[in-house]
């Protein structure tokens, strides 16, 4: 009998050599355990290995055959796999000590293995062994799985903490959760109130869990701040115990905040515009409209409400007589959302519109008030109108001062000659006659006087005058072309009008140019079934509304259309044929009349043409008249020195100064005048042509103030080039008279009688 200990189990067997039926059942039984088993005798050779033990030593199969000894299955043992481990059990062996052995090894594939030595009494002994490498992992998992867990959830951001569930006690704690609550030993602390930690622990008795409970915890450092709360009931160790988790909501609140005081900055923003707001959803509902938008659909204010249809809205604003494209989009259909339009209400306020999508689906519409910008708009057009119409007037008048100029000798010849001769002639046809040349001649010069003026934009000249003369002076000059036409000339000039402060020449030319106008008007009709006879209508009121004289002028002719009505003053547009007109006259009255303050406009006639309105405002001040001086005292005969290159001007000028009883010396040039007066300085006039060949005008007037500086104040320039810089500089220093060619009889008269008054001004002052 050979009985051994292998895993816990007795086996014992009998062998016999006459007893084969045994041995070969208990051989039978030994190949169906699992673990390896070896019978070594007493002379440490192998008796018998089942099955298992050769799979555990494959690379000793074909030597594990009974007689192989327990020295070369030690040898070839070890160098398979087994190493040292085995030596350990051979040293058991050979120690004499008849005890059991057990040791667990491992190879370098990592498979783990049991084995046990087990000597018999009788001698010999077992070998068994057992791949160990599943229960050793099993072994290994759970005993490192506490720590395994402790260390993920120390390795955890969150706030996590056991405790026991009857008493609060805390079992464990994250890192995470020590950093908020510190070394608590029980959960109760970290709640604000009694009451909190109560309800926590009803809702986990009755359901077992809690999620997302939103609660306020102590922090260690003494601060309150808001959390949330998940919670599970568990068994540890026998125990009920509760595992929560605390996420802590402070930053979350702050964003959330900062998301409303954002939210409710927009809403400030969008109501602290300046123009309608509208929101509507993908469904079309509002969603949001700020005050601009209800105070300007008052009339529809029952409907707007957050969750109205955009179409409800639309039909109520129809039903209101309420304009429907200030309180939405009403063509859903038929027009794309992204529109820009203007809608303009029935108090005649526009908007301008602009509808676009948002990235829900909806639109959004916003509109503003342009009503004082269009007008702005409008006006400011009317000014570029202005100011171009004033450019190319500046450019006509520069063009037309070059002709100007041109004319201006010849043009004081005949002036000159027209006034003479009526002096001289009795014949009253032929006295006619001059003074038809003479005004005729004056009115040219006028007209070259005012281009010049225009060029040189020149201050108007201010005097104050009833517009009642004014009219009847125009009148007079232009009077042989309306008899000649046979215009009848129908006045109604008001009495007791205020005086207005004019330039005498440019208002009396605007008038002329209005007259003729009318001239011709009437002289292109050809049918006056309706009114026999043409007619100039000329009226002059006092508008007390405006403080201003009007002027109308009116016609029966033909009118003027209303697409040339806009046009009317614009240079050289005209509606005359070719030949017959320049288009230049209205621009420059229309100029004169605003230079004065004053506006001038058409309008139909209600007697079928057209009617021009002058509107002039009243001088406030008391005319001032100058007082003649008495004609019958002594006075000494006035001399004057005339310097002018122009033969035939100078003969004029001669004989016309001459015919005023003025004493005149003349000269061609600036040399022979400096070489009379350096003989003769007994001139109470010095004209001198401003422009000469050799020495000009202020070349002279220089030599005259270092020589005989008291000749400088009777020192007169005469020019026909009024723009020049010599001109223009001479008039800033108003130190010295200049005047423009051609000369009229009147302006030498003003001259000349200046000097009388001067002289008797200083008589009286001597005889005083």
């Amino acid at each position: 009998m050979i009985g051994h200990n292998c895993a816990g189990v007795e086996y014992s067997m009998t062998i016999s050599s006459n007893n084969d039926v045994s041995l070969n059942w208990m051989r039978a039984g030994l190949e169906k355990v699992s673990e390896g088993f070896a019978l070594f005798d007493d002379q440490d050779e192998l008796v018998y290995c089942n099955t298992a033990f050769k799979q555990l030593h494959p690379d000793l199969v074909r030597f594990l055959e009974p007689g192989f000894t327990w020295s070369l299955f030690l040898v070839e043992a070890q160098r398979s796999r087994l190493r040292g481990d085995l030596e350990k059990l051979d040293s058991h062996l050979t120690s004499g000590i008849n005890t059991e052995m057990s040791l667990e090894t491992s190879n370098p594939g990592n498979r783990w293995y049991r084995m046990g030595l087990h000597p018999i009494d009788s001698g010999g002994f077992v070998l068994t062994e057992t791949d160990i490498t599943d229960q050793r992992q099993a072994h290994d998992i759970i005993e490192h799985a506490d720590d395994l867990l402790r260390d993920i959830l120390d390795a955890c951001a969150s706030r996590i903490v056991l405790f026991r569930l009857n008493d609060g006690k805390i079992l464990y704690r994250t890192p995470a959760w020590r950093e908020s609550f510190g070394e608590l030993s029980n959960i109760k602390a970290i709640f604000q109130k009694p009451v909190d930690y109560a309800d926590l622990l009803a809702d986990l008795l009755a359901t077992a869990r809690v999620d997302d409970r939103d609660d306020t915890m102590l922090h260690q450092s003494g601060h309150l701040f808001p959390t949330r709360v998940s919670a599970r009931t568990i068994e540890y160790q026998d125990e009920p115990a509760v595992v929560m988790s605390i996420e802590d909501m402070t930053q979350l609140h702050a964003q959330r905040n900062e998301i409303v005081q954002t939210n409710q900055r927009l809403l400030d923003a969008i109501e602290a515009l300046d123009q309608g707001f509208v929101l509507f959803d993908s469904k079309h509902q509002l969603v949001m409209a700020n005050q601009h938008y209800k105070d300007v659909n008052q009339p529809i204010d029952d409907a707007v409400k957050k969750g109205a249809h955009n179409l409800d809205l639309i039909k109520h604003s129809k039903n209101k007589n309420h304009e429907p494209l200030a309180a939405g989009w009403p063509n859903i259909v038929d027009e794309p959302v992204s529109a820009k339009y203007d809608f303009e209400l029935a108090d005649n306020r526009s908007f301008s519109v602009s509808r676009r999508y948002t990235s829900d689906g909806g639109f959004v519409i916003t509109w503003r008030d342009v009503t004082e910008q269009r007008a702005n708009e409008l006006e400011l057009l009317k000014r570029r109108e202005a100011a171009f119409q004033n450019e190319k007037l500046a450019a006509l008048g520069q063009l037309l001062a070059g002709v100007a100029h041109e004319l201006n000798n010849p043009l004081s010849v005949v002036l000159g000659h027209a006034m003479m001769l009526k002096e001289e002639v009795s014949d009253a046809d032929v006295l006619e006659g001059l003074e038809k040349i003479s005004l005729s001649a004056e009115r040219c010069a006028k007209i070259v006087k005012t281009f010049l003026a225009l060029a040189r934009q020149k201050p108007i000249q201010l005097e104050q005058f009833n517009i009642n003369e004014i009219i009847e002076l125009a009148l007079e000059i232009s009077s042989y072309g309306m008899r000649k036409s046979g215009v009848k000339v129908d006045l109604h000039l008001a009495e007791n009008l205020p005086y207005v402060s004019i330039d005498e020449d440019q208002v009396i030319q605007v008038f002329i140019n209005l007259m003729i106008n009318a001239e011709h008007a009437l002289n292109n009709v050809d049918d006056f079934r309706e009114y026999p006879t043409p007619v100039l209508k000329i009226t002059t009121a006092y508008d007390s509304l405006t403080d201003q004289v009007v002027v109308y002028v009116s016609d029966n002719g033909p009118g003027i259309a209303e697409d040339q009505k806009l046009r009317i003053f614009e240079p050289f547009f005209t509606t005359k044929a070719v030949g017959e007109g320049t288009g230049v006259g209205l621009a420059l009255s229309h100029r004169i009349i605003n230079s004065h303050g004053g506006d001038l406009s058409v309008s139909d006639s209600e007697m079928g043409g057209a009617t021009f309105k002058i509107s002039l405002p009243i001088c406030t001040e008391i005319p001032n008249h100058a007082e003649q001086q008495p004609q019958s005292l002594a006075i000494n005969a006035v001399r004057a020195l005339l310097i002018e290159d122009e033969p035939d001007v100078s003969d004029m000028m001669q004989k016309l100064l001459t015919s005023m009883g003025v004493a005149v010396v003349a000269v061609t040039d600036a040399e022979s005048g400096l070489e009379v007066l350096s003989t003769d300085r007994s001139f109470e006039l010095i004209l001198c042509d401003l422009r000469m060949p050799g020495m000009g005008g202020l070349a002279m007037l220089s030599e005259i103030e270092s020589k005989w500086p008291y000749l400088s104040d009777n020192f007169v320039f005469i020019t026909g080039d009024g723009i020049s810089d010599d001109a223009k500089s001479i008039r800033e220093k108003a130190r010295h008279t200049i005047i423009e060619k051609p000369v009229s009889p009147n302006e030498f008269r003003k001259l000349i009688q200046s000097k009388k008054i001067s002289q008797y001004a200083d008589n009286n002052e001597v005889q005083t």
